[in-house]
């Protein structure tokens, strides 16, 4: 029932995303970020809002470097005009997310991705590369397998939240961080 107590047991883990709930410090190509512009999972006004800018038939990203070298990351994003998005690390192989619906899309070869359904619109995307490296990040495109947007809509985007790097084959649990890596 309800009332019995679980525990959770994973490995000890640090979260190499030095400001994951913040991006300021992250760099946009062709979009604007705009913080605690929704909820996000944690019912807080912490979510930032990605949204692409007028350039068209481009790609519109966010990405930051992270404090080590690891091949996944992961990160909480909702719909919010854009239902898909793309995540990476750089130079790595692409995956898809559609985040309306909850859905794994195309994977380029050797990368993985999966997903869990947060509840209020919120998923979280596990991306994992074949090779590890230091810059992650996501685009934001209006259907899977593009990495462009051909008319981009300047009022739509998505949330998100969250932001993990950490060793290991599996992701955990999220740990936020303020400003810090946390462990």
């Amino acid at each position: 029932g309800a009332s019995c107590p679980s525990l959770l047991l994973e490995p000890s883990r640090t979260n190499l995303v030095t400001n994951s709930e913040y991006f300021d410090a992250w760099t946009n190509l062709r979009s604007t970020d705009t913080p605690n512009a929704g909820r996000s999972p944690e019912g807080v006004q912490n979510a930032t809002s990605v949204k692409p800018d007028s350039t068209p038939a481009t790609s519109h990203e966010l990405y930051g470097s992270t404090g080590g070298s690891y091949n996944n990351w992961s990160g909480f994003f909702k719909a919010d005009g854009y239902s898909w998005i793309y995540m990476f690390l750089f130079g790595e192989p692409i995956v898809w997310f559609d985040i309306e619906n909850g859905v794994v899309g195309q994977a380029q070869s050797g990368a993985s991705g999966r997903i869990e359904d947060y509840g209020n619109g919120w998923y979280r995307c596990f991306y994992t590369a074949p090779n590890a490296y230091n810059i992650i990040g996501f685009g934001v495109v209006d259907s899977d397998g593009v990495t462009s947007i051909t008319s981009p809509n300047t009022s739509k985007g998505v949330l998100f939240y969250g932001a993990q790097q950490e060793a290991g084959s599996y992701p955990t649990s999220y740990i936020p961080t303020y400003g810090t890596s946390a462990s």
